[in-house]
């Protein structure tokens, strides 16, 4: 190879490695002691819970916010993201971060997430998170009930159960216990149903509980077991 061959190579590395630090930093990654990026994404009326937890579990994080929240007296890193712009360089941050937490999440948006849907930009960020194997935590601010059959709980229950099996972790800051749905006393076609809805292939029922013989027919036909 002539040496200017060997020249032409040699500048050609390094312009490609200040293009990728440029990106790097442009993508939001100016501060590489921060591995964990914490996302606040409606209003928060607990601040001080979710401070307490989140400052000794990830002393280094990166705080982002959609409306302004009261973090006074703190002097961690936070981003508020209110244009298309930064929306854009939050996105292209994640690759950078370990843990990606959602703290004080509306139900309705833990829904969405559980169901695929990606219409809004927050949605977008946790299903790429999730996507990409990153560690995903969701922070709740109430207390997870034991719940029963044809509750609203039952279908809260359903939704964390449904991020737990896309690999989140749903972490109640009011108590340790886990959620727990008590098992079936009456098994009918329209749980069947609703359970093939949600992607589960199980349905546990109570001892004694009545299976109808409809029931039966449609779990055999949509392959799910229903089991004591």
């Amino acid at each position: 190879m002539k040496d200017q061959d060997k020249l032409k190579l040699l500048v050609s590395k390094i312009t490609e490695q200040v293009i990728g630090s440029m990106e790097k930093t442009d993508s939001g990654d100016s501060d590489l002691t921060s591995d964990t990026l914490v996302i606040f994404p409606a209003f928060v009326s607990s601040v001080p819970l979710f401070l307490s937890y989140l400052e000794a579990t990830y002393p280094n994080a990166t705080y982002v916010t959609f409306q302004e929240i009261d973090f006074s007296g703190n002097t961690f890193k936070t981003i508020n993201v209110a244009t298309k712009e930064e929306c854009q360089k939050l996105m292209a941050s994640l690759e950078y971060y370990k843990n990606i937490v959602l703290a004080a999440s509306p139900i309705s948006l833990l829904k969405r997430i559980a169901n695929g849907e990606d219409v809004e930009f927050i949605e977008q960020v946790m299903t790429r998170a999730i996507l990409c194997e990153k560690r995903v935590s969701a922070l709740l601010d109430f207390k997870l009930p034991t719940l029963t059959q044809g509750t609203f709980f039952e279908n809260l229950a359903g939704t964390l159960d449904d991020l737990k099996d896309m690999g989140v972790d749903i972490i109640s800051l009011r108590q340790s216990d886990k959620v727990t749905v008590k098992a079936l006393t009456l098994v009918t076609e329209a749980e069947v149903i609703q359970a093939h809805k949600k992607g589960k292939n199980i349905i546990k029922f109570a001892a004694g509980a009545i299976v109808t013989p409809l029931a039966r027919d449609k779990a055999k036909e949509l392959g799910i077991s229903i089991d004591q």
